[in-house]
């Protein structure tokens, strides 16, 4: 991953302050594979009048070298990070990718101190604006299956509860148990036909019972979408961000479309 196309999604539209104490932090795979996600986010909270700034010396969370064990390394990586970020006077960090979140706000604060700054999952505050009423999604006509993110495993609820204020149907893969995509922990370059497989058995279950699939981890995407491209299985998967995007303002790539000409 090229480090200076980190911010390559960002375009002209989204509002984005130079200085706030509220952070967007953007993550690996969203950066260079899902920029939907971040684009839609964005927008989303702009629309709330959060203006949120980004992490301009934002690396990588180091997710991979805990799961790897490296934690000496990760130990000066979450100090690096930490320290900075607070040297921006940040007090609240959005992160849209699970694995990020669940690092900053959960393996951070053992790998070097607790933090001076909240860390906060975008699906939280995106459903606490639907409850408020900042947010007013639109009626979707999808069925859709829930491919849910292994590190929010815990609250499940709130991508259930964006949901269902679109009025999608509302379908649970593997009977709602816990399924990982098969890309995470080094399966996918160490055994990448056992991590194929896996992410192959999602897939068919949402074929199943739904015409979508729907997810809120960057990497379920990235590692779900390569494999169904190189099996050339047909795949209509979203992020739900990129759905309640859709949703509260209409198709955003008709938008953007129609901003160039």
């Amino acid at each position: 991953m090229d480090p200076s196309t980190r911010f390559d999604w960002v375009t002209d539209d989204l509002e984005i302050a130079e200085s706030s104490d509220i952070a967007y932090m953007t993550g690996c795979w969203i950066a260079h594979s899902q920029p939907d996600i971040a684009r839609s986010t964005i927008r989303l909270l702009n629309h709330a009048g959060i203006k949120p700034m980004l992490l301009k010396e934002e690396k990588c969370c180091g997710l991979f070298l805990i799961d790897n064990g490296h934690l000496e390394e990760a130990a000066v990586h979450a100090k690096k990070f930490v320290d900075y970020i607070e040297s921006l006077g940040v007090k609240k960090v959005i992160a849209s990718c699970p694995g990020c979140y669940l690092v900053l706000a959960h393996e951070y604060p053992e790998l070097y101190r607790e933090l001076h700054f909240e860390v906060e999952h975008s699906l939280n505050i995106l459903r606490d604006l639907i409850n408020d009423g900042t947010l007013i999604p639109k009626k979707l006509d999808h069925t859709v299956a829930i491919r849910d993110a292994c590190p929010l495993r815990g609250s499940k609820d709130v991508s259930r509860d964006i949901l269902s204020s679109m009025h999608v149907e509302i379908k649970e893969l593997f009977d709602g148990k816990q399924v990982c995509c098969g890309g995470p922990a080094g399966l996918k370059p160490n055994f990448p036909e056992i991590a194929a497989d896996i992410a192959m058995m999602s897939v068919k279950n949402y074929k199943e019972k739904a015409d979508m699939m729907v997810s809120y981890c960057p990497f379920c995407m990235h590692h779900i979408g390569g494999v169904c491209k190189s099996k050339d299985e047909e795949l209509n998967m979203k992020d739900i961000s990129v759905l309640l995007a859709e949703s509260t303002f209409g198709d955003i790539k008709e938008a953007e479309a129609g901003k160039q000409d």
